[in-house]
Parts: C-alpha cells; sequence; structure tokens
C-alpha cells in the first residue's frame, strides 16, 4: 500500500504532466484529444514505477549523493530513450496499417 505521501506526489506529477500534455496537444491542433480513466491508469502505474526506482536508487546509494544522481539520471534518460523507441514504434505499425487499409 502507499503512502499518504506516495498518492500526493503521484497525483501532483501527473497533474503537471496532463496540464503540460493537453497544451502540447492544443499547439498541435488536437484539442479535442483526451486520456481515458484507463490510459490515466497506465500512467499513474509508470509513475508508480518511477517512484519506486527512485527510491530503490536512493536506498543503494545513501550515503553516495553524486552515485544517487548520477544513478538516477542514467535511469530516467534510459527510460525517456525506451519511450521514445515505443512511441517511434507504434506511429510506424500505425502508418503500416492506414497504408494497408488505403486510408494514406
Amino acid at each position: 500500500m502507499n503512502s499518504i505521501f506516495d498518492e500526493y506526489m503521484k497525483h501532483n506529477i501527473m497533474s503537471k504532466c496532463e496540464e503540460f500534455f493537453f497544451d502540447y496537444l492544443a499547439e498541435a491542433g488536437l484539442k479535442d484529444e483526451y486520456l481515458t480513466e484507463e490510459d490515466r491508469e497506465i500512467v499513474a502505474k509508470h509513475i508508480e514505477f518511477l517512484m519506486d526506482m527512485a527510491s530503490e536508487i536512493h536506498m543503494e546509494f545513501k550515503d553516495d549523493d553524486e552515485g544517487a544522481y548520477d544513478a538516477l539520471v542514467d535511469k530516467l534518460v534510459g527510460t525517456c530513450v525506451i519511450n521514445k523507441m515505443n512511441e517511434v514504434r507504434l506511429c510506424r505499425l500505425l502508418s503500416e496499417r492506414n497504408d494497408q487499409d488505403g486510408d494514406v
């Protein structure tokens, strides 16, 4: 079970990221796009994963702030790169699907 503080942090992270995401969509002319509740649950699980990862790194390097910082940055950059790879792959698959359906 997550602590109240963890839930507060997860909610804050989700709120700030949604605000940024919806601004990004509006700038791209996609104001009608939104996240479903299922989408939000998936994102919430990812936030929990990142928070747990940060806590584990903090505990592993509790006497070495520089090592903890380096490990955390390394993991976060790796996570962002993997997410971007998944995004590119998804876009490619959707494009291939549209090409097959003749919706180009």
